[in-house]
């Protein structure tokens, strides 16, 4: 017998919810809820460190700027250091894109792989800027230099983030082992 999909008026009434689907969601309900609650972290997890690490970016951008107008010899301190800060942008806007984009996936995200790549490679840079600036006799070098340290910072935890595996937990109710389920949760 064929379930019926919408609540008509002939619907059988489940006791325990009410519901005149004509399924049992008594257990779906609660694990739906589980997952919008996780995603609903996710998500705000991901806002605040984008904008955390878009304050920092600007911070960066309007020190750099500072010292290569102002400071005598400046070009020479941050040349390198605005290849860090490209990357950055890149990585805020690839973020920024994924968050927009994929408001209800849960937790797969198409460029994850990228995002943490970039990651990667503005920390190195950024570590580095931090090194040559942080310790500067100048202020805008000491801000240049702790706003690369907090960009590196998240920049850490979006690598985390986007490179954590996939678990069956997350994938439905697939408890099997990695042998039996695949890399994704798919069962074979």
């Amino acid at each position: 017998m064929e379930k019926p999909t919408s609540a008509s008026p002939n619907a059988p009434v489940n006791s325990s919810t009410g519901n005149r689907s004509g399924v049992d969601n008594s257990r779906g309900d609660t694990h739906l809820g589980e997952h919008e609650h996780k995603r609903r972290w996710v998500g705000i997890f991901l806002l605040i460190t984008w904008v955390i690490a878009l304050a920092a970016w600007v911070m960066v951008v309007v020190a750099q700027a500072f010292i290569a107008a102002t400071i005598t010899g400046g070009n020479e301190i941050i040349r390198v250091f605005w290849f860090s800060t490209i990357i950055q942008l890149l990585v805020l806007l690839r973020v920024m894109q994924e968050m927009l984009n994929h408001p209800t996936s849960k937790y797969s995200y198409g460029y994850g792989t990228q995002i943490a790549l970039l990651c990667v490679v503005a920390v190195a840079f950024s570590v580095l800027g931090a090194d040559g600036t942080i310790y500067g006799a100048k202020r805008a070098l000491q801000v240049t230099g702790a706003g690369m340290i907090v960009t590196s910072v998240i920049d850490l935890l979006w690598i985390l983030f986007f490179t954590h595996p996939a678990s069956s937990s997350r994938r439905g109710s697939n408890t099997g082992s990695r042998a039996e389920t695949g890399n994704r949760g798919e069962t074979y």
